[in-house]
């Protein structure tokens, strides 16, 4: 009796996985944020009792934590999408005089660094302009490789941020157990993606230190004050 209570159990919480899926797969496509919403509402009809549902919908909402989490993950596009219009991440690009197999892994992964919408079609000019002897799929995969690998150890990545979160520790608790990942991510890309490549890229315009190191220490100052401040305070959120 109780096993088959179990089976019974098991199959509805299945159900519900997958008709929260299809639920988020085709609310998706008009609006992410009502699809991730009525997909966890569905989950959560097959899992929970009513009442339950309600406690954690409220407190979701009202804790202090969450709201200044999603602020963040606001926050962060934001100025993604303002470096990138005042020309801030050209000029890291135009003033990174390494070589190819450093440029393509680079650059992708520098504009990665703070994710944006369409941030993708940012980063594939730069694979394009320093790969000029590679075939387009090669290119493609450049740019989707390196430019998300950074998300394992950017204290701001927001899939970093919100899944440390969900997981009940700090951002900086879990870098060093996901840096051997990143470390054996990068080897893979480099070692498959740039065979035959070399030599140097060509500049039209004169080194400017200035405009490599402001927009490089917008990206790696963020990262620096959020850890200063929680290790120097004793904030009563730790998101602020």
């Amino acid at each position: 009796m109780l096993s088959q209570w179990c089976t019974m159990d098991a199959g509805l919480v299945w159900l519900g996985f997958l008709v929260s899926i299809a639920i988020l797969l085709i609310l998706s496509r008009k609006n992410m944020g009502l699809a991730l919403v009525s997909a966890g509402v569905a989950l959560g009809l097959f899992t929970l009792p009513l009442v339950d549902i309600g406690v954690l919908i409220l407190t979701t909402i009202t804790d202090p934590s969450i709201a200044l989490l999603a602020l963040a993950m606001g926050i962060i596009p934001l100025i993604g999408g303002v470096m990138e219009e005042s020309g801030q991440m050209k000029g890291i690009v135009e003033n990174l005089r390494i070589g190819k197999k450093p440029f393509l892994a680079l650059s992708p992964a520098l504009v990665g660094m703070l994710p944006m919408p369409g941030g993708a079609l940012l980063s594939a000019p730069l694979v394009d302009r320093g790969g000029q002897n590679i075939d387009g799929g090669t290119k493609a995969a450049v740019n989707v490789w390196f430019r998300h690998i950074l998300f394992l150890i950017y204290p701001l990545g927001p899939a970093l941020i919100a899944s440390a979160k969900i997981a009940g520790l700090s951002v900086y608790e879990v870098l060093p157990y996901l840096f051997p990942a990143f470390l054996l991510m990068f080897l893979v890309g480099y070692a498959f993606f740039f065979k035959g490549v070399g030599g140097k890229l060509t500049y039209s315009k004169s080194f400017s230190l200035k405009r490599l190191l402001i927009p490089l220490m917008i990206l790696l100052a963020a990262p620096f004050i959020d850890f200063s401040l929680q290790t120097l305070l004793e904030l009563p959120v730790a998101e602020i």
